[in-house]
């Protein structure tokens, strides 16, 4: 430790904390050591400072070092990242810790003991990990009082001479395997003196049998050697003493020496195997005594959470859910999770918002029940209102969220529930006018946009930035549906819907929830919505099956660079207008001809066949002739599938008469219209408020075989 300014003048053995009872079988012992110290020994010491080395995966890979820029092209690169071109918001400077360890290193003894005593071993542990000088420090010979003060307390055996106390504090403590920072089945090697998982400790380098073979019966009969009499082969801490063992008896001469040496060599054994007996019994013992104030710290923190409800002002609440038999906050497992970990003052904090936000929905819920009926009748109204506002004022072809999303627009449900104040309600309440239309459908689409940003959020993390204003926009954008539609494909299609399925914004909005149960049920008055709408879907996303797809996005973005677009900047309106067309080599055929892709059959293509890889060698961009023919083929393609639609609504482009069937508009206008071969300009699409199942199997509209194949070697 760094030299103190001044030094404590209490007494050294002052008492200490009060320790739990330790276990009956646990007595002093005189650690012993077998021999001097050997040159293996101090090595051993060294490597005891493991206990120090950060716990880290084997499994992180170096990166390659990569060449340093000027602060020019730092900066160029950043405007250019940020895609406004103006300079990005300055990141936080990281907090220094500098001066508060030089205070702690300059800390007066007697302070510095109040303070470290306090911690657990540890505590002491991560400490030392957490710089070089703190190392020192907890490593330092003024720090050893620390060290036992806390182990004693703790009611371990005492730790041998021959083992640093961190080690050995580390070894009692610890859970990671000491060579490869493994949790997983970690076994305490109290003998051997050391922690090691399962793998590590059976690739442990070992000694050869003869040097144990070479030790006098006297000895080798000892338990401390139990283990090598059964074919187990000594190493570590064992083998060590094996070798000091058999190199102390040959230096021996007479027969008397060596008599007296194995009486001695006996009885220190017998203590180390008596020390290593007491250590397994004493982790038996805290094992449960761990276990047992976790429980106690869990069974408090759930008293302290009924506390902070009644303080929050939800006791009344609370008593009106045991009186219906509800299961209440504290019985819940999201705030059971939360229980189990020692509250700090951010987990108070935000149990108390978490805690609030359950209780106004249970009470929002309970008045909801009591006005089932006149909610019913009213959310009828609002539906009606809206769909008559669709087919008077709204085209068609125009995207347009459903009932239970309009439903989400906070003011009209605050307007539908609203009895005390508003006991009668007109569909004139909610301003469904030609002018005003428009504006309420992008108020809730602007609801369902936050929303798909959360989930873009989590999809791209923290390591790859992005615009928030123009990511829905971009056509590497794409996302992934748990459940829509596969409860109509066989098996073998849901598999491949599942390998190659990806949904861009606008389909994605279209998505309605299925018959999955959300995670988190809906409330009463979202039931009571779904129940009272037209289709009967549940609001957006409420059974959170929608996801960001990372392996679509990756291969959208190789096929954009195949197309020379940015994958950054090139928005989905422009991949779409620009068509283009690719072919992919690697899957072309004698038999078959030509593979050739639109940009999105290319990229379910590389899902579905090339695990998401788009190898410019393979795909290339292909213009002219054999690009309209695609065109042309995977049109008529889509057109086809489009007459499979079992509830598509079709648009008369004569009359604007709407229906269902297809085959039900065909005959309308052959017979009012006199047109025997229906195209394009005769009738059109409807927007479809979900998407097909047919559309997640593999986009076959957007594969074309063209014949005839390439030649070997053409370019």
């Amino acid at each position: 430790m760094a030299s103190a300014p001044r030094r404590s003048t209490r007494p050294r053995n002052q008492a200490t904390r009060n320790a739990p009872p330790a276990p009956a079988t646990q007595v002093d012992v005189v650690s012993v050591t077998v021999g001097p110290k050997t040159d293996e020994e101090v090595v051993a010491q060294d490597d005891e400072e493991v206990a120090f080395e950060e716990p880290e995966k084997n499994t992180k890979k170096r990166k390659a070092p990569q060449p340093k820029k000027n602060a020019s092209v730092k900066k160029k690169a950043a405007m250019s990242a940020s895609g406004s071109g103006q300079p990005p918001a300055k990141k936080a400077r990281a907090i220094d810790t500098s001066n508060v360890l030089k205070l702690i290193m300059k800390m007066p003894f007697d302070i510095s003991y109040e303070i470290f005593t306090c911690l657990e071993p540890m505590d002491l542990i991560n400490l030392g990990r957490s710089s070089k000088d703190l190392k020192e420090l907890v490593l330092s010979s003024d720090f050893k009082m620390i060290w036992r003060h806390t182990l004693s307390v703790l009611g371990l055996p005492p730790c041998p001479e021959d083992m640093l106390l961190p080690a050995y504090a580390d070894l009692a403590f610890g859970k990671n395997c000491w060579l490869c920072s493994s949790t997983t089945l970690v076994t305490f090697l109290w003998g051997d003196r050391k922690k090691l998982c399962h793998q590590c400790h059976s690739r442990q380098p070992y000694i050869e049998t003869k040097h144990y073979d070479q030790l006098p019966e006297s000895l080798t009969g000892q338990r401390f050697f139990y283990s090598l009499r059964y074919g187990v082969k000594a190493s570590g801490y064992i083998a060590q003493v094996v070798l000091r063992l058999g190199d102390e008896y040959r230096s021996l001469k007479t027969e008397d020496e060596k008599q007296e040496w194995e009486n001695v060599t006996a009885s220190k054994l017998k203590a180390l195997t008596e020390h290593a007996a007491r250590c397994r019994d004493w982790r038996t013992w805290w094992e449960k005594e761990c276990t047992r104030r976790e429980q106690a710290m869990f069974q408090d923190q759930k008293e302290r959470v009924v506390q902070m409800l009644k303080d929050l002002g939800w006791e009344e609440e609370l008593a009106l859910m045991s009186h219906r038999r509800l299961v209440q906050p504290q019985q819940r497992e999201d705030i059971l999770k939360i229980c189990r970990k020692r509250f700090t003052d951010d987990i108070i904090e935000n149990l108390k918002v978490m805690l609030n936000d359950i209780m106004t929905r249970t009470k929002e819920d309970r008045i909801d029940g009591k006005n089932e009926k006149i909610l019913r009748i009213r959310l009828g109204i609002v539906n009606t209102a809206y769909n008559n506002a669709l087919a008077s004022w709204y085209s068609p072809f125009e995207s347009r969220p459903r009932g239970c999303d309009i439903m989400q627009i906070p003011r009209f449900r605050q307007l539908v529930r609203d009895i005390e104040n508003r006991p009668t309600i007109t569909a004139a309440d909610f301003g469904f006018q030609k002018d005003t239309l428009p504006e309420i459908i992008k108020e809730a689409q602007a609801i369902i946009n936050d929303k798909l940003l959360q989930i873009v959020a989590s999809g791209y993390g923290k390591k790859k930035s992005y615009d928030p204003t123009t990511v829905l926009s971009l056509a590497t954008t794409l996302f992934n549906n748990e459940d829509i539609g596969y409860k109509r494909m066989q098996p073998r299609d849901r598999t491949q819907a599942n390998a190659c399925s990806f949904l861009t914004v606008p389909q994605v909005m279209t998505c309605a929830t299925s018959g999955a149960v959300p995670a988190d049920p809906l409330s009463v008055f979202d039931q009571l919505v779904v129940e009272t709408s037209a289709d009967r879907a549940r609001p957006w996303n409420s059974a959170s099956r929608l996801s960001f797809n990372k392996h679509a996005h990756d291969a959208a973005c190789g096929v954009l660079n195949i197309c020379n677009l940015d994958p950054e900047q090139t928005t989905l309106e422009e991949v779409e207008n620009a068509d283009p067309i690719l072919e992919c080599e690697a899957c072309n055929s004698f038999t078959k001809g030509r593979l050739i892709l639109s940009w999105d059959g290319a990229v379910a293509h590389a899902l579905a066949v090339h695990k998401g890889k788009v190898d410019s060698k393979t795909v290339r961009l292909i213009r002219g002739k054999d690009a309209d023919e695609a065109r042309g083929v995977m049109a008529t393609n889509k057109r086809r599938r489009q007459y499979t639609y079992a509830n598509a609504k079709v648009v008369c482009l004569h009359c604007n008469v709407i229906m269902n069937v297809v085959e039900n508009m065909l005959k309308h206008i052959y017979e009012t219209h006199d047109v025997k071969f229906t195209g394009d300009e005769d009738m059109a699409f409807a927007y479809m408020n979900y998407i097909s199942y047919l559309d997640l199997i593999g986009r076959e509209d957007g594969e074309y075989r063209l014949w005839p194949p390439r030649n070997p070697g053409v370019v």
